[in-house]
């Protein structure tokens, strides 16, 4: 399974969103700290989610980069994370 599809599948199974886009952005980070050369190390992310959108900035992204946690050790580096309403 690709990276992206477990980060699609952890944040689904923890959280109510009305919509996910998930950006693979490791071929600019390619040859840089955390590059693997699997391809599936860095990644934008767009949370649409009532929720979340609710909290101040940080605590919603910090609620998804636990959420995250898990595939660190699976090769993830970094997220960038944008949290809205809609």
């Amino acid at each position: 399974m690709n990276m992206a599809q477990l980060i699609e599948d952890q944040i689904k199974s923890q959280l109510k969103v009305s919509d996910l886009i998930i950006v693979n952005e490791s071929e600019l980070h390619a040859g840089h700290a955390g590059d693997n050369g699997t391809g599936q190390t860095h990644f934008k992310l767009k949370v649409v989610s009532k929720g979340l959108a609710s909290l101040p900035r940080v605590q919603g992204q910090r609620q998804v980069m636990s959420l995250l946690k898990p595939l660190f050790d699976k090769g993830l580096h970094a997220v960038s994370i944008h949290i809205s309403a809609e």
